[in-house]
């Protein structure tokens, strides 16, 4: 089997998938997602992700039902000096 090439440096992907957490926004809301399945470039660090883990992690954030956990997160306005 021809291995994959990652599309933003050409290095070749390697087969085996590493787990690795997600920041995802969706509709004003902030979503974690840790454990991920995806194939990382090892030269630049680009993933890729499954369709199926892709699909899952969609109908995860439509569900109305409570989440795992929740979390308090600090949301820090970076202002720089100029």
């Amino acid at each position: 089997m021809k291995p994959d090439f990652c599309e933003y440096c050409n290095s070749p992907i390697e087969s085996d998938e590493k787990l690795v957490t997600i920041y995802r926004h969706r509709n004003g809301k902030h979503f974690i997602f840790e454990r991920v399945p995806a194939r990382v470039c090892s030269r630049c660090g680009e993933r890729y992700f499954s369709a199926t883990a892709v699909r899952e992690m969609d109908r995860l954030m439509q569900k109305k039902t409570s989440r795992s956990s929740m979390r308090a997160v600090p949301v820090i306005e970076l202002k720089l000096a100029g």
